[in-house]
């Protein structure tokens, strides 16, 4: 065997195993990592929340208190006499508040992060109503962003709402909350009357409202 002839062999059998790593490595069912999915940029409405990117998880999910998915006849129509599950996170001020702090008032605990669609298009319908309802107050939980991104997100809006900072995701998982934004709402004895995972709309809004005050 000639010099040329072995080049050629030696050239063959790495162009042989070039292609075989390269199919071995784009097999169907190859466990790839997940890449992080981007916010929703066209939103189609109430109801279409916007998916949470994969990240781990924390906290303890078997204490979740997102109970039945509200029906699609009442939106608004979710967990019945069930005690809101309290927390104390930071606010942006560095100060610890609970939701118990909010008894004798009713509350929407909105979870959501400054990155969703959906969640910055409700903020100015949540602002209104927080004013323009003195028995009401809207407890936004921001989950897993840091306090200058959330600061200044909510300085932009002029949002005057109370903002907490879940930082590690533990309060978002004690809650089960899978996409953003979701809303519960309690009433003032602290019982978690319903929940909403999905934009709510100004009418939406004043149903869940409605719902507390008949309760």
């Amino acid at each position: 065997m000639n010099r040329n002839n072995v080049i050629f062999m030696s050239l063959g059998l790495i162009v042989v195993l070039g292609l075989g790593v390269y199919f071995l490595s784009n097999m169907p069912g190859r466990d790839d990592e997940v890449a992080e999915m981007p916010p929703i940029t066209n939103p189609s409405g109430p109801g279409e929340p916007s998916n949470i990117p994969s990240q781990p998880q924390t906290g303890s999910p078997d204490q979740g208190v997102g109970g039945p998915r509200a029906s699609e006849e009442d939106p608004l129509e979710g967990n019945v006499s069930q005690l809101a599950m309290d927390f104390t996170l930071k606010n942006l001020e560095g100060e610890d508040v609970s939701l118990s702090d909010f008894r004798g008032k009713y509350v929407f605990v909105n979870f959501w992060a400054t990155w969703c669609v959906y969640c910055d298009l409700e903020m100015p319908d949540l602002q209104a109503l927080s004013i323009n309802n003195d028995d009401l107050v809207v407890l936004a939980v921001n989950v897993r962003e840091d306090e200058k991104t959330v600061r200044d997100y909510i300085e932009k809006g002029g949002y005057t709402f109370p903002v907490v900072l879940d930082t590690q995701g533990d309060v978002n998982s004690i809650y089960s909350v899978t996409a953003y934004p979701t809303t519960f709402f309690i009433d003032k004895e602290g019982i978690l009357l319903a929940y909403f995972p999905g934009m709510l709309t100004p009418e939406l809004m004043e149903e869940g409202l409605k719902l507390l005050r008949e309760n």
